[in-house]
């Protein structure tokens, strides 16, 4: 619970910085105010992820990452998450905080199912699964009550689950 505005300008020197962790601050504007517009990689994130706490959409697409970002878990107002292009091999359980969330997007990542837990993201309507590593669709995906587009091409799936029919 620090009480940290914005970041300092020299913040961009920090070449080798791989994590910054900056909850609890009342960051007054993007991380990416203070930087270069050259600057990638960890800048990038942390302006997505202020974006994602600030607006309740997290884009976070080809950022290299292999999980969702905690700090993304705690804040209940995400409605749309993209974390496609990334390593992600697993989603947390707790993603079922997100109790808003509409659109999630995990589209060429690393994941082979999807915790029971994200049948509890109620208002969760589109889901992108395109490009991993399913080799069966969990019949957990079934069980979404919202749940009107699923993607799933680019996977190693043989069949569909029979629940598929019967979604409510």
């Amino acid at each position: 619970n620090n009480l940290l505005q914005k970041l300092p300008p020299e913040i961009r020197l920090a070449k080798s910085l791989s994590r910054l962790v900056l909850l609890n601050n009342p960051l007054a504007e993007s991380p990416a105010c203070a930087l270069e517009p050259d600057t990638t990689g960890l800048f990038a994130y942390l302006s997505a992820l202020l974006e994602g706490v600030t607006t309740g959409k997290g884009r976070f697409a080809g950022h290299r990452m292999l999980e969702v970002p905690n700090q993304l878990l705690e804040s209940p107002n995400i409605v749309d998450l993209d974390v496609s292009d990334n390593g992600i091999t697993q989603l947390p359980r707790n993603i079922c905080r997100l109790n808003e969330l509409q659109v999630l997007n995990l589209r060429d990542n690393e994941l082979t199912d999807v915790p029971v837990e994200l049948g509890l993201c109620s208002s969760l309507h589109t889901l992108n699964i395109d490009g991993n590593r399913f080799k069966e669709l969990s019949t957990n995906i079934c069980s979404m009550a919202r749940l009107q587009v699923l993607t799933a091409a680019r996977n190693q799936m043989k069949v569909l689950p029979c629940d598929l029919a019967n979604m409510a």
